[in-house]
Parts: structure tokens; sequence; C-alpha cells
């Protein structure tokens, strides 16, 4: 026998070994990995009973005294209180290369090795509690499994027909290239979206580094921390249900801990990319979407209620919108239809004007209200680092190409044309709010300028798979236009907004969204049939009743959430640790180690940042004149 034949049976068989000297506490651990059904005649399961081997089965284990249910990606563990026999059985199981099952036996747990009973009894309450705790996750992780198995899982050729709950191949399998999965894949596509999905991903510390150089240097950690967290968080929310709750075409929860979500195509999201693939690129946006609500709220929620809040809210706003904008199915006839109502009406959303800005733009304006305004709210927050913000602007600009045009789900001809409507977006905006702010200071502001990037950015989002490159230049304009004019306004109105996501991704996001109806034509995008200004005016009624909903029912649903944290657990931190710093209070210290040289002794902590004024940062030994003899270096 050759070794890669040996290797490869070895991996693909099962062992029993006898436990020599324990005759009545022998323990057996079968760890049984699911095997789908293949698509392609491969071995469907594994079985373990005192029955003859079936055809297109693997065979059984034999004068072994256990009988074991299989579990999808479930685990079976057995106390066999008989002995076993003395000899090593080893049977190869035999699975396709695309669902392998491995069973492994092993000897002994290190706590049964002389019997169950007594070592337990031997164990503190906090071992048994976790052990307790760990067998009931695994046996309720089973069932789920099984119970959400339970729902047909079908061929991508094929649908589920819900009366007699069998699959059934579709009416035109004419236009069907294969049913082979592996010819299926498309590897331009797949290699573009994961580079699309990384893209996205980066977005997410590009919005920490700009919020965070916006911010006080006293809630820099704070800031950078509300972002990073909702990658980590939102990511687990999004696998266990998230990802389910608004994509899933076979109930909320049909695709529940990305059940059914495997590497072949999904035959509805996506030119020829696995599904998990898909799956991986909407997650990125469901952990950018509270990172952007963040701005509204940072240095004075309390951290563990901003977690809470922004698991809710991804669960109640997020998700939903998701799904009523772009969730699909395919019908029948190999036909794909759209889920959500908003679909259904006919109303569009390219890369997430709706879905994404709209949705944190208004929830950062609910949440600056339920919260309330900082302590000393009458000081303006002064950007304290204006490099961290142009890093995490230019993180930005450059993770937003795979965002816009890794929506398009393809490497193709409209993919290449939102990137190019992307740029030329940005550039327009950028260029626009530094000319107003020009205009009204005399100043070439460069946070203003990464701020009009931004809002030429989020305008563009809903329209850029559906516009010329001219239009998107107007797209940039007016998106820094309308944010430039909503982030003056909230000095007026009082509200505290502290680094304005309402009035660059709310108020920018709408008016992106409403010019999408008017802008859209279906000579750069043949999947839609164009806007007002080629012909078709419902667009833009569409475009306005989805902007209104979802606009309302984010704010709505935050309130409600954030009201019920508040009357349960609080919102806010205490006022001597928001005055003093909430850095201090929740993340260990202040993000940046000031030091001044005290001439007569060592150094001496700051808390304070260095300023333009120098006068501030003298210890009392310093005077003008030694100040003008060595200059102090600012860190």
């Amino acid at each position: 026998m050759s070794p890669t034949r040996s290797r490869q049976e070895s991996s693909e068989s099962f062992t029993i070994r006898k436990l020599s000297g324990y005759e009545r506490q022998a323990s057996l651990t079968l760890l049984q990995s699911a095997a789908q059904c293949s698509r392609l005649d491969r071995c469907a399961t594994c079985t373990y009973r005192p029955e003859p081997a079936r055809p297109n089965f693997c065979s059984e284990a034999q004068n072994v005294g256990v009988s074991s249910v299989g579990l999808q990606h479930g685990a079976l563990i057995a106390f066999i209180a008989v002995p076993l026999p003395s000899q090593t059985y080893t049977r190869p199981c035999r699975f396709g290369p695309s669902h392998r099952s491995s069973v492994h036996v092993v000897s002994h747990f290190g706590f049964f090795a002389q019997g169950p009973i007594p070592t337990l009894t031997k164990m503190n309450w906090t071992t048994r509690l976790a052990l307790f705790a760990s067998l009931s996750l695994l046996v309720a992780s089973a069932a789920a499994q099984s119970g959400s198995g339970s729902a047909v899982t079908c061929l991508v050729s094929q649908y589920l027909d819900t009366d007699t709950n069998e699959c059934v191949n579709y009416e035109n399998q004419g236009v069907k290239a294969s049913t082979d999965f592996d010819t299926a894949i498309d590897s331009g596509n797949t290699a573009w979206m994961l580079a699309s999905g990384a893209l996205v991903m980066i977005m997410t510390p590009g919005v920490a580094f700009f919020y965070a150089g916006l911010a006080g240097e006293d809630m820099a950690s704070n800031t950078m921390m509300m972002s990073f967290v909702s990658m980590a968080l939102v990511s687990i929310q999004f696998w266990a249900f998230g990802y389910s709750a608004a994509f899933s075409s076979h109930g909320i929860f049909g695709w529940a801990g990305y059940n059914n979500v495997r590497e072949v195509p999904s035959g509805t999201y996506g030119t020829g990319i696995p599904h998990v693939l898909f799956a991986f690129f909407q997650t990125q946006f469901a952990t950018l979407t509270p990172a952007l609500l963040s701005g509204g709220i940072v240095g004075r929620m309390k951290f563990g209620s901003y977690l809470l809040f922004i698991l809710l809210w991804t669960s109640l706003v997020y998700d939903p919108l998701a799904r009523w904008m772009w969730s699909l199915k395919l019908d029948g006839s190999w036909e794909i239809t759209a889920l959500g109502w908003e679909g259904k009406m006919g109303s569009f959303d390219f890369a997430g004007g709706t879905v994404i800005h709209i949705s944190s733009g208004f929830g950062a304006l609910a949440a600056a209200l339920m919260v309330g305004k900082r302590y000393n709210h009458g000081d303006p927050v002064k950007p304290h680092n204006v490099p961290l913000v142009m890093i995490g602007a230019t993180l930005l600009w450059f993770g937003w190409f795979g965002f816009n045009a890794g929506s398009s789900g393809a490497a193709d001809g409209i993919a290449a044309t939102a990137a190019i409507n992307t740029h030329l977006a940005a550039s327009a905006g950028f260029l626009t709010w530094v000319g107003l702010e020009f205009a009204m200071y005399k100043k070439f502001d460069p946070c203003g300028a990464a701020s009009g990037a931004v809002a030429g950015l989020v305008a563009i989002t809903p329209a850029c798979g559906y516009v010329y490159p001219w239009a998107s230049v107007i797209f940039g304009v007016v998106g820094a236009i309308t944010g430039f004019g909503a982030v003056h306004m909230k000095n007026h109105l009082r509200y505290d907004d502290t680094l304005d996501s309402f009035g660059i991704h709310g108020c920018a996001g709408v008016m992106g969204g409403l010019m999408t109806g008017l802008f859209a034509t279906s000579e750069v995008n043949p999947n839609i049939e164009g806007g007002a200004f080629y012909g078709h005016g419902m667009l833009f009624v569409h475009q306005l009743v989805s902007q209104c909903v979802a606009a309302a029912y984010s704010f709505v649903v935050t309130i409600i959430i954030l009201y019920v944290l508040k009357i349960t657990i609080g919102l806010r931190v205490d006022e001597d640790k928001e005055v003093n710093g909430i850095d201090v209070s929740y993340h260990g210290g202040l993000a940046y180690d000031y030091s001044a040289q005290d001439h007569n002794g060592p150094a001496v902590k700051a808390a304070n940042p260095p300023s333009s004024d120098f006068a501030s940062m003298m210890t009392p030994s310093m005077t003008q004149e030694s100040v003008q003899k060595e200059p102090i270096v600012n860190v």
C-alpha cells in the first residue's frame, strides 16, 4: 500500500480500543461530524448499528454493544458499563471530497479513568457546573441542528415543494450551465469577492481611526473600542442567526449557524461564488454599521450597555432592513425574485445607502437624543489628532471600492463602473467641502476635506452600479453640500451628535437614495428599468417611500431599545467619569502618555495633551525665559 493511500485510509477510519483493566468503568466517546447527503451520489451518512452494511453506506462496527444516532454537526458521548472486545477494528468510512466524516474513538477521558462516579464526586462545584454546561450546550446544539436539518436541503438545480416537503427539479433546466458544483465556481469572481470582503473589513478600523482623531484625546480609546468591538461581536451575531434572518429563503432561522451555507453556490446570491463567501462579504457590512452609529454617542455611554445595545440593534434594525431590501429567492422556473417588501416594490440600493447609512445615521440621532448631551456640551469637540483622521479617511476611501464594487457580486463591467463612480464621488465631495469651508472660514481644513470625501462616498453608495460616471460627480457634490449643511445645522438645533454621524451618513444617505430614483439607468445596469430622468418616474416614488420607512424604522426602534436599557441597566456614565475622561474609567488609561520634563526633577505626567498655548504645559518651575531657550517638543 502506498504511503498516500495509507494516510487517506487512516484519516477515513474509526478505531475501537479496549480499556484494559476497567470492566465496569469503561468509557467510549464517539465524535462524529455530520455527513450531509451528497449531490453526486456520495456516501450519505454513517451509522453504527448491528446490521449488515448497506450499499452506499459506511461499514459498521462489529461486536460492539453500542448504538449511536447520527447527529448533524453534533457529538454522541456514550459511557459503556460492559467489557469491550480486546481486538481493534478498523473499517474505511468512504465519503466524497466535499463532505467527510471522521470518526475517532478515544480510550478515556482523564477524569473518567478511575470510573465516572467517584471522580465526579471529587470535583468542585465550578468544575461540575462547567461540565454540565458544556454537555448541555452540546446536546442543545445537536438538537437544534437536527431540528433545522429536518428541513430538506435541495440541490441548487431543485427547489423545495412546501406542500410535499420534497425536492423538485426546476422546470427550466436549460438555463443552468451545470449541476456539478465544482465546475459552477468561477475562480475570477471568487477571487474578486474574497478581496472585496477584506476591503470592507478594513473600513471598520478606518471608522475607528477617523472617529478617534475627531474626538477628544480623553475619549480616543473609547471611540476606537466602540468600532472594534462591533467587528467581533456582530460577526458572532451574524453567524449565529443574523445572516439567516437577513437573507435566508428557508425561513428566518433556516441558515442559522451557517447551516446549509457551504462552499457551493447558493443559486441566488452572487455569480459563481461559494455561498459561504457571500455570507462572509455580508458579515463585514453588518459589523460596519454599528461602528458608524457609534459616532453619535462617544464619550458618555456605559461600555457594557453599548455592547448589549449594538447586539439588539443589529438584530432588530439592521437585519430586518437588509431582508426588506436585499433578500432573494428562486422560484420553480429558475427565476430570482425578491423576498423583502422593498425589493418587491421596486426600490434599489446597490451597496447599502438605505440599509447601512440611513439606518446608522438616524440610529445615531435617536441614540444622541436618548443618551443625552455631554456634560460639557458647550465646549465643541475639536479634533485632537489630524493625522489619525486622515489615516482613517484613507482606509475608508480604499475599503469603499470593495464595499461598492464588490456589491456587484462578480468581476464584471458593473463592478468596474461602481469602482470609478465611487472614486469620482469621493473626489467631488472632498473638493466641495473644502470649497465651502474656505468660502465661510478662509481655511483649508483637512478634517473637513476628509468629511467631504466620506459624504460623497455615502451619497454614491446606493447608486454606484446604476449611474454614469458623470452623474457620480453630481452625487459627490450634493452629498457634501447636504452633509455640510446638516453638520452646521446641528449647532442651531443643539442636539449632541458628537461626530456628525447623522449629518454625514443619515442626511447624505437619504439624498443619495433619492437621487438614485432620478439618475439610475438601464444603459448602465440592464437589470433595472431606470429612473425619472430616463422615463420611469415611479422609481423616484419607490425610493422616497423606502428612505422614509427605513429612517423612521431605525429611529423609532433605536429609541425603544435604548429606553428599555435606560430603565434597566442604565446608559450614561457617571458625571465625574465623563468629565475626567471615559478612557481612564473603562479602558485603563489615556490613549497617549505625554510627559513633560521638569528641569529640577524627573518627568511629570501631563493629563492633558500638548496645546498651541505653551503656557498650559509649563510646570511651576518653568519660566518664559526657559521656554524660549528650550522649546517643548510636541509628542
